[in-house]
């Protein structure tokens, strides 16, 4: 079935599956200004295919064979690949893995085996990582009626420059070339590669692509070190506790867990896994959620960030006798309002500001501020 979609679609791409087909996404407004300033464009579909995909797999087999991807299967990935690209520019390519999966008909990991292999031969370059969608952005989602909770990769099909290839509009074409420092000069006297932009103080050079590197200070630091040491050996004991309570915890990773326990561990406000435990309970009672098992959860980590995305670890802690999770702390002299009926439910108690975001009802959240 995926081959006849797929033959349908080089002439109707309308035909592709969705994630979530006929509704509107929360990044359709695009990337922002600059994101591919420095990112060549295609000739086009066929010549990226035809012309580009084969001389890279020729030059660099050995990096195929180190993802385990087999030529065949990148030449199909890439051709699927490619539809969900801008036909003109090979630029927005907004697509899950597993719904390019789903039209190869093979399995998720080797659709995300091809990418790696794609970003290493400069086939692929990702320009806006994916993420989750925030509160208020999932608040305006669910109003269009998006069943929406996160953004894919963007990415751009490129042509690596370690080909040699001409750009996608060849010198031929243009008669003169102005650079930004003046006046204009000849194109056959000039070494343009289209597409990336040129410095202004020297017509005949490249500018050099923005490489992300780490910073690292110049002496080494025993001090910093031994902290860092010691606040990794406190997470990681963290997490052997909590998976010891929680056993649906145990298939995932510690190391991925890290990241997620640190801010627990971080401040001024001890917390341990009877602290962690306790507040999944309230959780689960204030969702009425059943109690999590290990034949039940496929994604521990999603499930554990579920639980902990609104946990202040300041104000949150049990020991503090706040009202609720995720909510400050209030002094316990206080009483709890009933509902006022105006704001969103009972449980939640917020209001929708006008720029679509959410805030505490005034009359009745618990976390209010005092009259």
């Amino acid at each position: 079935m995926g081959h006849v979609i797929a033959r349908r679609a080089e002439r109707d791409r309308t035909v592709l599956p969705r994630r979530h087909p006929g509704v509107r996404s929360v990044r359709d407004r695009g990337s922002d200004d600059g994101t591919y300033a420095k990112l060549p464009v295609w000739r086009t579909r066929w010549h990226w295919l035809n012309i580009v995909i084969p001389l890279a797999i020729a030059a660099r087999r050995d990096v195929l064979e180190r993802h385990h991807v087999a030529p065949e299967m990148f030449r199909d990935w890439a051709r699927i690949e490619s539809l969900y690209a801008e036909k003109t520019t090979g630029r927005r390519l907004i697509v899950r893995p597993d719904t390019v999966a789903s039209v190869m008909e093979v399995s998720t990991r080797t659709v995300q085996r091809c990418r790696s292999a794609a970003r290493e031969l400069g086939l692929l370059a990702d320009v806006v990582h994916g993420r989750m969608l925030s509160a208020g952005e999932c608040f305006r989602a669910r109003q269009q009626g998006s069943p929406q909770r996160g953004m894919a990769n963007e990415s751009a099909c490129l042509i690596p420059r370690w080909l040699g290839l001409d750009a996608w509009q060849s010198q031929s074409a243009v008669d003169d070339v102005t650079p930004t420092s003046g006046r204009a000069q000849s194109a056959e006297n000039l070494t343009l590669n289209p597409g990336f932009p040129r410095r202004a103080n020297r017509k005949n050079e490249l500018a050099p692509l923005a490489r992300h590197q780490r910073k690292r200070s110049a002496t080494h630091d025993p001090v910093r070190w031994a902290r860092q040491r010691a606040h990794r050996a406190r997470v990681d004991q963290l997490i052997g506790d909590l998976q010891a309570r929680e056993h649906w915890l145990t298939a995932e990773q510690p190391g991925r867990l890290r990241s997620l326990l640190s801010r627990f561990v971080r401040g001024s406000v001890t917390w341990t896994a009877e602290d962690l435990q306790h507040v999944l309970r309230e959780r689960e009672r204030r969702l009425q959620l059943p109690r999590p098992t290990a034949d039940v959860v496929r994604r521990p980590y999603a499930l554990l960030a579920h639980y902990l995305t609104d946990v202040d670890p300041q104000n949150d802690h049990p020991s503090a006798g706040q009202l609720a999770i995720g909510q400050s702390t209030v002094p316990s002299s206080r009483k709890a309002a009933p509902w006022c009926g105006l704001c969103d439910s009972p449980t939640s108690r917020h209001l929708e500001r006008g720029d679509g975001t959410a805030r505490r009802c005034p009359r009745c959240h618990p976390g209010r501020s005092p009259k």
